[in-house]
């Protein structure tokens, strides 16, 4: 029987731990699968996403086209209508376990308000998670002002406020989507930082770094591919493997 074969699409992605993590679940829980990395560079993504998309039993996505993606599937999960960026895919319907991730790790804290870095795919998760665990407030800032405006406008929520400058600013959670480093000085009782290959500024006493995150939404989207539960001790096991790989 061939291997089923899985794997993530991006661009500039030639570094990612995902393979590591996937193909790590794949070995020690007995499954014909191999995950692989598909970079594609912007100008060739829509000449090839539909071959991919067929040839896979699932997918993840990531930067730059958790947002592209959506028109090229038959359709994407009810829950994240409002998100409308996908980051992982089966029989071409859309799913985002960014937001399963949020969710369940931010679950743990109690957070009244909260700031979020970066109007993207990965914001847009975040904004959604934050809500649904009943916060009070919510900031978000960009560099842009317009895209952190259209999130805004999309989620049409009176607790979600546009903030132009965050320094010296105290929030109870702090999440930086911003792929790029910003010198900023904003103070939180949790800060996680999806950007898994810098360090997260240590700016708060609870710091999630973007290992820990990108293990969670790794393992969200193996439950969704093959209905697979997980305990702590693979994720803590995982997060060792990748921290000493990268």
């Amino acid at each position: 029987m061939s291997k089923l074969k899985l794997g993530l699409i991006g661009e500039n992605i030639s570094k990612s731990p995902s393979p590591l993590i996937h193909n790590y679940i794949y070995k020690n829980y007995g499954i014909n699968a191999e995950y692989y990395l598909y970079d594609i560079k912007k100008e060739e993504f829509d000449l090839k996403i539909n071959d991919i998309i067929k040839q896979n039993f699932g997918l993840n996505v990531t930067m730059p086209y958790k947002e592209n993606i959506v028109k090229f599937l038959k359709g994407i999960d009810n829950k994240i209508k409002k998100i409308n960026a996908v980051n992982t895919i089966k029989d071409s319907i859309g799913y985002n376990t960014d937001y399963l991730a949020f969710k369940n790790i931010l679950s743990n804290y109690d957070i009244k308000n909260a700031l979020i870095m970066g109007a993207g795919g990965a914001a847009k998760a975040a904004v959604k998670a934050i809500l649904e665990l009943g916060i009070e407030t919510l900031y978000i800032f960009n560099r842009t002002e317009k895209r952190a405006l259209n999130i805004i406008n999309e989620f049409d929520n009176k607790d979600i406020k546009l903030i132009k400058n965050i320094n010296n600013v105290k929030f109870d959670l702090i999440i930086n989507t911003i792929p790029v480093d910003l010198d900023f000085n904003a103070i939180a009782k949790v800060y996680l930082d999806l950007v898994y290959l810098r360090k997260p500024k240590e700016i708060a006493p609870i710091i999630i770094d973007g290992f820990t995150f990108l293990v969670e939404q790794a393992l969200r989207s193996e439950e969704i591919w093959f209905n697979l539960k997980f305990d702590e001790e693979v994720k803590k096991d995982l997060r060792k493997l990748i921290r000493k790989n990268f």
